[in-house]
C-alpha cells in the first residue's frame, strides 16, 4: 500500500513539474523603460460625443522588437480609455477630452505600465524609439528652494485673475464666440512611452 502511494505521489510530481515547464517561458526579453511605441486611432476623439468610461482603440503603427525578438506586431490592437470629457461653450470655452493607456498587454499575459506621451493629428507622424518619461524628480531639489517663494508671490497675484477668468471664461480677453470642441481624427498618431522595466517571457 505505501509503495502504491508514493508511486503515485511521484508520478504526480513528475506531471506537475513537466505542466510548470511547459508553462513557464524559456526565454526572457526585457522592454526598458522609455521604450517609445508609435500607434494610431481607430476611431475620432469628439468631446461633442465622447463620455467617461469609452474606449479607445488604438492600432500599433510599428513593431516592438527586442533583442530580435518581436514581441508587439504591428496592427496588434490596444485599448485606451477616456477619463474626462468637458464640453465647449459661449465665450471661447473649448472641450477636452483627456484619456489614458495605462497598461501595454503582452502574448505572455503580462502588462507594462505605459503612459500617452504625445498626440499629433496627422497619420503617421514620427515617434521616437526612445521617449522621455517625466521630470527627473532630483531637479525640485534645486527648484523649490529657489522658485519657491517667487511662486507664491505670483499665486497670490494670479489668483484673483484665474478665478474671474473660471467663473466667466473669455472675460479677460473680451471673447463673446462659443469655443470649439476638441477633435482628434482617426489614424493620428500617438506616441505612447514604458514608464519602468518590464519582463516578458517568450
Amino acid at each position: 500500500m505505501c509503495r502504491q502511494v508514493l508511486a503515485l505521489l511521484a508520478i504526480g510530481l513528475v506531471v506537475s513539474s513537466d505542466a510548470l515547464a511547459q508553462q513557464a517561458p524559456a526565454h526572457q526579453a526585457v522592454v526598458r523603460k522609455g521604450t517609445g511605441l508609435k500607434l494610431a486611432l481607430l476611431q475620432p476623439l469628439d468631446s461633442a460625443t465622447a463620455r467617461a468610461g469609452d474606449d479607445v482603440p488604438l492600432r500599433l503603427s510599428r513593431p516592438l522588437v527586442v533583442d530580435g525578438v518581436t514581441l508587439l506586431r504591428e496592427g496588434d490592437v490596444v485599448h485606451g480609455k477616456v477619463t474626462r470629457v468637458k464640453r465647449s461653450g459661449p465665450r471661447c470655452r473649448n472641450g477636452e477630452v483627456n484619456w489614458k493607456l495605462d497598461r501595454i498587454p503582452f502574448s505572455d499575459g503580462t502588462t507594462a505600465r505605459s503612459s500617452v506621451h504625445s498626440t499629433t493629428p496627422a497619420p503617421d507622424a514620427e515617434v521616437a524609439d526612445q521617449l522621455d518619461t517625466g521630470v527627473n524628480p532630483y531637479v525640485w531639489l534645486f527648484v523649490v528652494p529657489i522658485a519657491g517663494p517667487l511662486a507664491v508671490v505670483l499665486v497670490v497675484i494670479a489668483a484673483p485673475v484665474f478665478l474671474l477668468n473660471t467663473i466667466l471664461p473669455g472675460s479677460l480677453n473680451g471673447c463673446t464666440m462659443p469655443g470649439k470642441e476638441f477633435q482628434m481624427p482617426a489614424n493620428a498618431t500617438v506616441g505612447v512611452v514604458i514608464m519602468k522595466d518590464h519582463h516578458v517571457g517568450y
